[in-house]
């Protein structure tokens, strides 16, 4: 095991081939750390319970290779979680494990110089607030894969940090990027889908639908309102992302509107409701100018880049929510190119 030092519960010396599993481990309070891992290989962190200390995990020497830290449960801490001075951490992992408690920290793991980390299904959370969940500010290269991880944003300024880090291929910075081309786009166009539905049958109202969107857009409507006084507008159909949308609007909404979600199709369209005869009263349903991405994002920051026939336009409004930019003013048979990143993790 090496020999030990004074300020650490645990500590592995130039070994190999070492399991820690199943233990309650705590670095005493400040100046201390549980587990401390000076020069080694091959060694796993498993299945233990952090309660306390400085650090939970240290890292130093000359190099550590196939560390793997999974499915613990990380608590309280007053420094870092883990923190990483190897001269050469490779072939390493921090997969499945709990952040959940309370500590008076500003980062969880720090890192300076890794190769290939893995950092996958970790739930980062707690009880009171962190600065940084991940920082390799101090890393000059830094090539891991993050993905499949929950981020608590409500107890964190920031979920990653990156300086100065040569970049490579293999590197899953967080995010995985997508072109979105939107060929030949319509203008938008009022009556597009549904033109001057006829509204004085009884209700419920079926619309006959004209057409489909030609991309995946949102949807406008117009009802005139010389009878109606009230109604209710149910929009069925599937997103860019392949799932099932459903909007309703009333009289509360206005007598014309737009939905948030871009439909890709259609499936139906009624007015289940009305007040009044309806009698000389129609509706027009449109396409509007805002495109949906078949990707989710996370924030408005996400979209990088977008162009019309291969020219650099300003990006639109967007919603991180409905996953739409707005292409504002689409001219007739234009293409429309979205460049954006899509978070690979979950941020809550």
């Amino acid at each position: 095991m090496g020999t030990a030092y004074d300020n650490d519960m645990l500590n592995l010396a130039n070994v190999s081939q070492v399991m820690i599993t199943g233990n309650t481990l705590s670095g005493y309070g400040s100046g201390h750390t549980a587990v401390r891992v000076n020069v080694g290989s091959d060694i796993v962190i498993s299945g233990n319970v952090f309660t306390g200390g400085e650090n939970h995990i240290y890292t130093d020497g000359t190099s550590v290779s196939n560390l793997n830290i999974t499915g613990n449960d990380f608590r309280a801490f007053t420094t870092y979680l883990w923190y990483n001075h190897a001269s050469a951490l490779t072939g390493s992992s921090f997969t499945n494990n709990v952040i959940n408690g309370s500590y008076a920290a500003s980062i969880g793991l720090y890192t300076r110089i890794s190769e290939g980390l893995l950092i996958e299904g970790n739930q980062f959370g707690g009880t009171s607030a962190i600065t940084t969940y991940i920082d390799a500010s101090g890393s000059t290269t830094f090539n891991p894969v993050i993905r499949n991880n929950i981020f608590d944003s409500t107890k964190a300024t920031n979920m990653i940090v990156y300086y100065s880090i040569a970049q490579t291929s293999n590197s899953q910075y967080g995010y995985t990027q997508h072109t979105e081309h939107f060929q030949d786009v319509l203008a938008a166009d009022t009556d597009y889908i549904v033109a001057a539905e006829d509204l004085s049958a009884a209700a419920p109202i079926t619309f006959t639908i004209d057409a489909q969107p030609d991309v995946p857009r949102t949807i406008t409507w117009v009802l005139t309102h010389t009878n109606i006084t009230a109604f209710t507008l149910v929009i069925n159909g599937i997103d860019a992302k392949g799932q099932n949308k459903r909007e309703t609007f009333t009289a509360a909404s206005g007598w014309s509107g737009e939905t948030s979600n871009a439909f890709a199709t259609i499936a139906s369209i009624s007015l289940s409701t009305r007040t009044g005869t309806g009698a000389g009263d129609t509706c027009n349903i449109g396409i509007g100018s805002k495109l949906g991405l078949s990707n989710i994002i996370t924030a408005t920051t996400d979209v990088i880049q977008m162009k019309r026939n291969n020219a650099a336009i300003t990006i639109g409004t967007t919603s991180a929510v409905y996953g739409t930019v707005d292409a504002t003013t689409i001219g007739a048979a234009d293409d429309i190119t979205i460049l954006y990143r899509q978070n690979l993790n979950v941020i809550k």
